[in-house]
């Protein structure tokens, strides 16, 4: 009986085991999935503000410079009013 008790009891610890290191790798997943959306949510902000300092570089003008803003002005005004009209 004793012998009986020793394997249940070996095979429940490699079955708790199993259990843990499942939820571990299910865990490790899920934070490489957060980081890598957090990656790809900073590059694309980067890439961005990278083209943004592209546009400015190229403003050779008063009348482009005006230009740019006013287009700047557009399409933050449709940005607010997109969220105005979601709330």
């Amino acid at each position: 009986m004793g012998g009986m008790l020793f394997v249940l009891k070996n095979f429940l610890c490699f079955k708790a085991s199993i259990i843990i290191l499942n939820m571990l790798y299910r865990f490790e997943t899920h934070v490489n999935c957060v980081i890598r959306d957090i990656f790809i949510q900073h590059k694309n902000q980067v890439s961005d503000q990278l083209s943004e300092v592209h546009k400015l570089m190229s403003i050779s003008s008063f009348n482009d410079l005006v230009t740019h803003l006013h287009i700047l002005i557009y399409v933050k005004e449709r940005e607010f009013s997109a969220e105005k009209g979601a709330q």
